[in-house]
């Protein structure tokens, strides 16, 4: 059976490349990660003050730079699969949303938009134990409603962008909600030791590999979609 192939001047894509580059992607977050648990455990010692640009919990600093990357590109890609489909007469409406729900997680991932869900997460019950983090309380709320909405997504892709896409949505929603409330207990019981540490880098590294594999399944699916009519066709189509 033939591979699905795309051509855009000298850029030949396959699924066999797609997955070098995603695999080439995962490593790259998960030394950053290893990186920011060796500085946060003080193995490596360095300035208190410079911490902060390499914790994965961070806020403006190189693991942020990376993740909100990685989704403005898992973004594009998907609305780029959204094109295609659309001229190629298939479902289509679900990635147009889906790429909009992964361009404001990048947005979420830049300026902690969830963390301003504290208070409301506090009225509905949160704030210790597994809901310590109590933004996850609405959290789940709106993940329901992204997983959701990929899942339309999915139910029209073939099976390596299916395969692709159920990775992203296990790693990212696992690590940023399942993982994140395991991780809210450990605090909440513990404190800030190694356990805790250790924890959140993995639900950091997670949610990365989540939206590394959301991102090959949109190339694989553009690729799957342009192999059924040129891509040049697609991007020229009206709205």
């Amino acid at each position: 059976m033939a591979t699905a192939s795309l051509t855009v001047g000298n850029i030949h894509l396959t699924e066999q490349g797609v997955d070098k580059f995603s695999k080439r992607l995962r490593w790259f977050a998960y030394f950053w990660a290893f990186v920011s648990f060796v500085v946060a455990v003080r193995w490596l010692k360095i300035s208190r003050q410079d911490i902060y640009m390499f914790d994965v919990a961070g806020e403006g600093n190189i693991w942020t730079w990376m993740n909100v990357t990685y989704m403005v590109l898992a973004a594009g890609a998907l609305y780029l699969a959204a094109l295609v489909r659309k001229q190629n007469g298939v479902q289509y409406r679900a990635w147009f949303v889906t790429a909009v729900g992964v361009l404001l997680l990048s947005l979420d991932d830049m300026v902690g938009i969830h963390e301003r869900l504290e208070g409301l997460g506090h009225n509905m019950g949160g704030g210790d134990g597994f809901l310590h983090f109590a933004w996850v309380i609405p959290g789940m709320i709106v993940g329901a409603l992204l997983i959701g909405v990929f899942g339309l997504a999915i139910r029209s892709a073939d099976a390596p962008v299916r395969r692709d896409f159920i990775l992203g949505i296990v790693f990212f929603f696992g690590g940023a909600l399942v993982l994140e409330m395991m991780t809210g207990a450990v605090l909440s019981g513990y404190g800030h030791y190694k356990p805790y540490t250790a924890l959140y880098h993995i639900e950091e590294f997670c949610e990365a590999v989540g939206v590394i594999f959301i991102l090959s399944a949109a190339l694989k699916d553009v690729i799957c979609q342009s192999s059924r009519k040129p891509l040049a066709k697609a991007m020229s189509a009206p709205y």
